[in-house]
């Protein structure tokens, strides 16, 4: 176990109460946002030999996460108890931190996506508006036939 030293730091309210809310959203304390946040910010900090059996041993409580979930907010609370929690990232969902959401890796990588989940789930992923590839749009003009410059016909009579 690493040695660690108690410090003190001035802090803006305004910077204080974002900490407080997002140690709430987290459920963790606001020291554990603190240390996230610092050890995002130094790259000599995010590896080692002890944080790689650490890192396999959480991809693997992901994937029991991402298999034994219900639908989304389930596995989504699953998630957040390890740690993470999942982001839209174009098509796909991308594996984030959590509460400091720093990407880690796509959902693929860890065997499923988002069609998958979506379909099990029966149900898009919260805040995505589902649409086909080359769908219709919604609503559709009915001079969307017409040409432009050419009147409409009238219908041919029987």
């Amino acid at each position: 176990m690493e040695q660690q030293r108690l410090i003190s730091i001035k802090l803006p309210l305004s910077l204080i109460a974002a900490l407080e809310r997002a140690a709430h959203a987290g459920e963790v304390s606001p020291a554990e946002v603190i240390r996230a946040a610092l050890k995002a910010s130094f790259p000599s900090q995010r590896g080692g030999a002890g944080d790689d059996a650490q890192a396999r041993a959480d991809l693997g409580a992901v994937r029991a996460s991402l298999t034994e979930a219900q639908g989304w907010l389930d596995l989504q609370g699953r998630l957040r108890a390890l740690g993470y929690v999942l982001r839209v990232d174009g098509e796909g969902l991308m594996l984030c931190t959590w509460p400091i959401e720093a990407q880690i890796l796509p959902l693929t990588v860890l065997g499923t996506d988002l069609p998958t989940l979506a379909f099990r789930f029966r149900a898009p992923f919260p805040g995505m508006v589902p649409r086909a590839i080359g769908a219709a749009p919604l609503f559709r003009s009915k001079r969307a036939g017409q040409r432009s410059g050419q009147p409409a016909r009238a219908p041919d009579a029987a």
